[in-house]
């Protein structure tokens, strides 16, 4: 995994059909969400290196998944020209 930005309009393999509903009413309620798996994350990853498995990418370490979830970020907030 490079550091190259994602490119525009990559779609998921998962969501072959295209997208699914949205799962929260608000946009508050999907930063709280975020915010509750952020530091699941982090509470089971403290103080050691794991290897967890990705669906796409397949087994990533803890470096890995955090070095996937900061593209994968940027590249929802350039979306939205954040």
């Amino acid at each position: 995994m490079t550091d190259d930005p994602y490119p525009k309009n990559i779609m998921n393999p998962i969501y072959k059909e295209g997208l699914p509903p949205l799962r929260k009413s608000d946009l508050q309620s999907a930063i709280d969400q975020l915010e509750d798996e952020m530091q699941a994350f982090f509470d089971h990853h403290e103080g050691e290196e794991r290897v967890e498995n990705h669906p796409v990418y397949g087994p990533l370490t803890t470096s890995e998944w955090l070095h996937f979830q900061r593209k994968h970020t940027e590249h929802h907030l350039a979306q939205f020209g954040v």
